[in-house]
């Protein structure tokens, strides 16, 4: 098993096979961002259920312990900062959420 300060050093590519290894929207803002430096965007933003989805379990139950889980609030998350020297905004799809689940935060419009 390869340590996560090897694969953090390592770009998140393992050093001996040089496959890259899935990580999340933080460790993405990491590697973009000059120096670690961003302002993420509507960190707040909480997944609802407008449909009262329901299969083996509610789709709210599966929310909140996703949310205990993975630390994240939903699947997507945003950022802006510098890349470069440049401004960039990034928004990034996290697998640990849901498997990328496309929720009311995801599918979100803003006039």
């Amino acid at each position: 098993m390869i340590e996560t300060k090897e694969l953090h050093a390592n770009q998140f590519v393992t050093p001996k096979e040089g496959f890259h290894t899935r990580i999340g929207s933080k460790e993405y803002f990491e590697i973009i961002f000059d120096d670690n430096k961003y302002k993420e965007l509507d960190a707040n933003l909480e997944s609802g259920d407008p449909l009262m989805f329901e299969d083996t379990k509610k789709y709210t139950d599966r929310i909140a312990a996703t949310q205990k889980k993975s630390g994240l609030k939903d699947a997507v998350a945003s950022a802006y900062g510098k890349s470069s020297g440049n401004d960039l905004v990034v928004a990034c799809m996290d697998f640990a959420f849901i498997g990328g689940s496309m929720g009311s935060v995801v599918g979100r419009e803003d006039s």
